[in-house]
């Protein structure tokens, strides 16, 4: 289930997070430490407008040294758990480390004021108070220490103060990504208990746990509203884990895919996978890495999860890995994809494929002269499939080492990013991350280059994001044939999903996402 916390800082705005929240959400949080007076007037109101959306409710009045947004004393504390239970919210969420305030809640106090306000009978309100379920939470804004401990403690002090039906709460900060298998581990502990939890990881590194907790049985995950009003750093948008990551459909027998990479915050596949999955409904999840040690990474979840898609910086380190190499992997020495089964990695290039079919599209390429800048995974790949049409290849690169060492291995010639302007080239090929989005105004070349184009010219980019980047942009004001990266991201997805699933996607609904968005 998504929790979509209320950050309003008064009523109205509150109740405009509402009823904007209860198109999305499962549960609302009131996080009653957001409104500049926490009181029991306030959330009774806010009670009663969530009744009104016909959603469950979280009360929580987190403190400021818990994370929250104000300081909450524990006599309003006490005050907002009287009121919560009074007004039946469904949770009330507690700090591990104040379940001492229980003693002090004195149900004599509920009994009297709802026998003065309404004339409740006693006996009816004994049975409807146990609607009110308490969430015993713990926060670690610094680290993921040992959360099994963590865990065990909150039983122990639980059962110490007779709480019954409560939910376990265990939120972490993921130095790396490695520290999510942590919380998986606690949540698959909680499983064989049959205790009530939700486990996840903050941060960066954290991300995927918010996405996969639901699949190791995670009672909920929570996601913002809009990304102004994050409650914690690496919240996920409410609307991507319910139409995109499909956490309410994820089970313990949902498959898990994803991009190995550093950075993987620009990168779409995300997008396009997950729908594909949806449109030929299978069950599975796509999400990306964000993976710092791939020796580590790889011993840690080799055996928990699926498949990989593989970017900068690892498309060659990966090699060393695998267990098994498809042809194309091998002679470019560069892998993309990997299928996980038993444990065990097969590896393949779908670059390659991806490539050469949208350069086909554009122009011939036997004795075309082809200069490519970059000498990374990607531009290996492309190299290989035109020296195999028949080409004569040109690559530089801003490490003149790297470019000489590619280009020997493949029978090409070499140049210095400097030497370029006297290179004769046919097709221009940027393999490079220059022109990505955030940094749409940069281009691998000089105008000086540029202007060499003409109709007769082939320029490609096989940056995707924009499908139209700034040399593209150049290359089509002199005339010169363009091919967009977005043509090789669909041709090699499509391999890349035909490899995870066994199935073929549907090629326009790749292009649509990946050119105008997911969620429109």
């Amino acid at each position: 289930m998504i929790v979509i916390p209320i950050t309003a800082n008064n009523v109205i705005e509150s109740f405009e997070e509402i009823r904007k929240a209860a198109k999305v959400a499962d549960i609302i949080e009131l996080r009653s430490d957001y409104l500049f007076t926490a009181n029991r007037i306030i959330l009774r109101k806010l009670l009663r407008f969530v009744r009104s959306c016909k959603k469950p409710v979280i009360v929580t009045p987190r403190d400021r040294k818990q994370g929250g947004a104000g300081i909450i004393d524990n006599n309003t504390k006490i005050e907002l758990i009287l009121e919560s239970i009074k007004q039946k919210a469904d949770y009330f969420d507690i700090e591990a480390d104040k379940l001492k305030l229980l003693k002090k809640v004195d149900v004599n106090d509920i009994r009297k004021e709802l026998e003065d306000d309404y004339g409740v009978d006693i006996k009816k309100f004994d049975k409807d108070m146990m609607k009110t379920r308490f969430i015993v939470s713990y926060h670690n804004f610094k680290k993921t220490p040992d959360v099994i401990s963590v865990y065990k403690k909150i039983r122990r002090d639980a059962k110490k103060y007779k709480l019954k039906n409560y939910v376990v709460k265990i939120v972490t900060l993921a130095n790396t990504i490695e520290d999510n298998a942590k919380i998986f581990k606690l949540l698959e502990l909680a499983k064989k208990d049959k205790q009530a939890i939700a486990a996840f990881c903050m941060g960066n590194h954290g991300e995927i746990s918010r996405v996969l907790c639901a699949k190791y049985g995670s009672l909920f995950t929570f996601g913002s509203l809009e990304e102004t009003k994050m409650t914690a750093p690496g919240q996920i948008n409410a609307e991507l884990l319910k139409n995109i990551y499909r956490v309410n459909k994820q089970d313990a027998a949902t498959k898990v895919f994803g991009l190995i990479g550093k950075p993987v915050n620009e990168s779409k596949g995300y997008l396009v996978h997950n729908l594909c999955f949806e449109n030929k409904k299978i069950n599975a999840v796509y999400v990306n890495f964000l993976v710092d040690d791939l020796k580590k990474f790889l011993a840690v979840y080799k055996d928990r999860f699926n498949g990989f898609s593989i970017t900068m910086p690892y498309k060659q380190s990966i090699v060393k890995y695998l267990n098994k190499e498809e042809q194309n992997a091998k002679m470019i020495g560069a892998v993309n994809t990997a299928a996980i089964n038993g444990g065990k990695l097969s590896g393949y290039n779908t670059d390659y494929n991806g490539a050469l079919e949208a350069l086909i599209k554009a122009t011939k390429l036997a004795d075309k002269k082809v200069l490519i800048i970059g000498a990374g995974g990607v531009a290996k790949a492309i190299l290989a499939a035109l020296i195999n049409e028949g080409a004569i290849v040109t690559i530089a690169d801003s490490d003149e080492h790297k470019a000489r060492s590619v280009a020997n291995a493949f029978n090409a010639e070499y140049c210095t990013i400097k030497e370029i302007a006297d290179v004769e080239f046919d097709i221009l090929i940027n393999a490079t991350p220059i022109g990505m989005a955030p940094n749409t105004d940069a281009m691998p070349v000089s105008n000086e280059i540029l202007d060499k184009l003409d109709k007769k010219k082939v320029v490609f980019d096989v940056v995707y994001s924009p499908e139209k980047t700034k040399l593209l942009e150049e290359a089509e004001k002199r005339h010169a044939i363009i091919v967009s990266g977005v043509d090789m991201f669909i041709l090699q997805a499509r391999e890349q999903f035909r490899i995870f699933t066994g199935k073929q996607p549907d090629l326009r609904l790749m292009k649509r996402i990946l050119v105008k968005g997911a969620l429109k």
